[in-house]
């Protein structure tokens, strides 16, 4: 409470400000208390699920734009937490468990994944996990592993990084406008080509690597950022456990039911010549938010392999066979946790 010097009297108008202030404070920082054993209790079953794509001290230009890349002390720092906190099992023994309802005991379980099949995961993140026995299940793109096309989100994050006056970017417009790509004058050129995810429009990004002399095939010839087949291989015979990320990497809420059906089932078949596993799960690019349940439940039905569907909505439920992951690719990966904790309750 605040006094006023001399007459003893409450100062209604600095309490107010006083008490503004410290709701905004506690407003900004209650996510950081949440811990995630609060948002179980409201419903959630006794397992936790991490995801990470990308682990390195300096983000490559490729990666720079499209999302916070951890480094690789951070990784092992929040590896070594979950390692100590929980029981971490594999994504088979997590599905095997769920089908048979052997999710309830004392220690509470985790599972952690990796998508994409970027080289960092062979030289920093597999490492950091075996150190702290950590199973892994790597969730692998078909047409990345064995070069048949690069990323597209690659090349937007290329040309994003050299648009950085506005004579490039009045020049990327107009390149643009000209070959009929519509364009918002009140959305920056940046965004425009950051939201260009149709599959019929990925050859926009071709045509502006050529306007802005990017020479992106000397680029990843050099940089090589998927492990190739021979990683995949060998990374298994280490221990790893392979899934399906599809096989072209798109966003499933552009293309067809049937488009979708064929990249779940194309990944899986992949996934299992290339493994020799019995079953297969199987991560969905970007998010499966929009994909049908019963589609999904149909696709279990028909290919005996696929068992299971691994999602990115943090802390959520869903339909049995889908499970949410946390994603922990952020500049402070430790928070993240508590941050989808805290976006679980306040979704209530």
């Amino acid at each position: 409470m605040i006094i006023s010097k001399y007459n003893n009297t409450v100062d209604s108008t600095i309490l107010s400000r006083f008490l503004s202030k410290s709701a905004e404070v506690v407003k900004e920082r209650w996510q950081l208390w949440v811990p995630w054993e609060i948002a179980v209790s409201r419903g959630l079953e006794n397992s936790l699920h991490f995801v990470i794509h990308a682990s390195t001290n300096k983000p490559p230009m490729h990666l720079s734009q499209l999302y916070p890349v951890s480094k690789p002390d951070d990784i092992e720092s929040v590896c070594a937490k979950i390692a100590r906190k929980y029981k971490v099992i594999s994504t088979n023994e997590y599905v095997d468990r769920l089908k048979h309802r052997k999710l309830k005991e004392r220690d509470v379980l985790a599972t952690v994944t990796c998508d994409d099949g970027l080289r960092d995961f062979k030289t920093n993140i597999w490492p950091i996990m075996k150190k702290y026995s950590i199973p892994c299940t790597l969730f692998l793109v078909k047409n990345f592993v064995e070069k048949i096309e690069l990323f597209y989100r690659f090349k937007t994050s290329l040309i994003l990084n050299v648009l950085n006056n506005s004579e490039i970017s009045r020049m990327a417009r107009d390149y643009l406008e000209k070959l009929g790509k519509p364009i918002d004058p009140k959305i920056s050129i940046k965004t425009t080509i950051a939201g260009i995810h149709h599959p019929g429009d990925i050859w926009l990004l071709d045509r502006l690597l050529e306007l802005l002399d990017i020479d992106a095939g000397t680029y990843f010839d050099q940089m090589k950022p998927f492990i190739d087949r021979s990683d995949v291989v060998a990374l298994h015979n280490d221990g790893v456990r392979l899934g399906s990320h599809g096989v072209h990497h798109y966003r499933y809420d552009l293309i067809s039911s049937d488009e979708i059906e064929a990249d779940i089932l194309d990944g899986v078949t992949y996934i299992q010549e290339l493994s020799g596993q019995m079953t297969v799960e199987h991560a969905f690019p970007f998010n499966g938010r929009t994909v049908s349940r019963e589609l999904l439940s149909d696709l279990l039905i028909r290919q005996p392999v696929l068992t299971h569907f691994f999602d990115t909505g943090g802390i959520r439920r869903d339909e049995p066979f889908v499970t949410h992951r946390v994603v922990l690719d952020r500049k402070k990966p430790q928070r993240a946790l508590r941050l989808e904790a805290y976006e679980y309750m306040h979704s209530k």
